[in-house]
């Protein structure tokens, strides 16, 4: 097996990939944090750089991967990522617009590794109810109610056409990120409903059979 055909072997086998995904996330919150936390107008450009480069690595590389599994439900979102990331060369100011953005880019990073921690949980049968809507109310307080916050109040997206350059690709970016969000957020309440609410009452009714079709035929 030549090193490509490894790389496809790689990203077509889920642990590799979700393993993947979480030490990547873990790298952007860092990155973020560190813009967040430390930014300044000195070393602005350079901590841009920073993490505008990992940014970009993972959101492509990860793409690939995507692509290459047909899971296309995460597309929309890394083009949209790799855009916003994109126009940060075009950001050559520190501001508070910017802290703001980047302290908020750590938040949904931290949701991303939530939901990579989830699928690990659920792969190996630990995944519980209580764990299961537990991460959801996290994920659901940073990305529908925070982000809607940040959307409206800091990116000023009702100004949108008054808005200058920086507030508009913080507008479209925040706009789509949040649209996407509640959609999944929505898709995620489903999923706790059907698998532990209406699966879990079809395995007890069909247990139920079960036992009476065996007490009926053995005694």
């Amino acid at each position: 097996m030549n090193n490509v055909q490894k790389l496809k072997h790689y990203a077509k086998t889920p642990e590799y990939k979700i393993y993947y995904s979480l030490i990547n996330s873990i790298v952007l919150i860092i990155t973020s944090a560190i813009f967040w936390l430390y930014s300044n107008n000195d070393n602005f450009i350079y901590l841009k750089k920073y993490f505008i480069y990992s940014g970009l690595f993972f959101y492509t590389t990860d793409s690939i991967i995507e692509l290459n599994n047909k899971n296309y439900l995460m597309i929309p979102h890394h083009i949209i990522s790799i855009f916003g990331i994109s126009c940060l060369f075009f950001f050559n100011d520190y501001s508070d617009l910017m802290n703001t953005t980047f302290k908020h880019i750590c938040f949904l990073e931290l949701t991303a590794a939530l939901l990579c921690i989830r699928v690990i949980l659920k792969d190996n049968d630990l995944l519980s109810l209580s764990y299961d809507s537990a991460l959801l109310i996290i994920y659901m307080f940073f990305r529908n109610f925070l982000l809607a916050k940040f959307v409206v109040y800091d990116a000023k997206i009702f100004n949108f056409f008054k808005n200058d350059f920086h507030h508009k690709v913080v507008n479209i970016v925040s706009g789509f990120i949040y649209m996407m969000s509640f959609y999944w957020s929505v898709k995620w309440g489903c999923s706790i409903i059907k698998y532990n609410v209406i699966d879990r009452n079809q395995n007890e009714e069909l247990d139920a059979l079960v036992q009476e079709y065996c007490h009926y035929n053995f005694t």
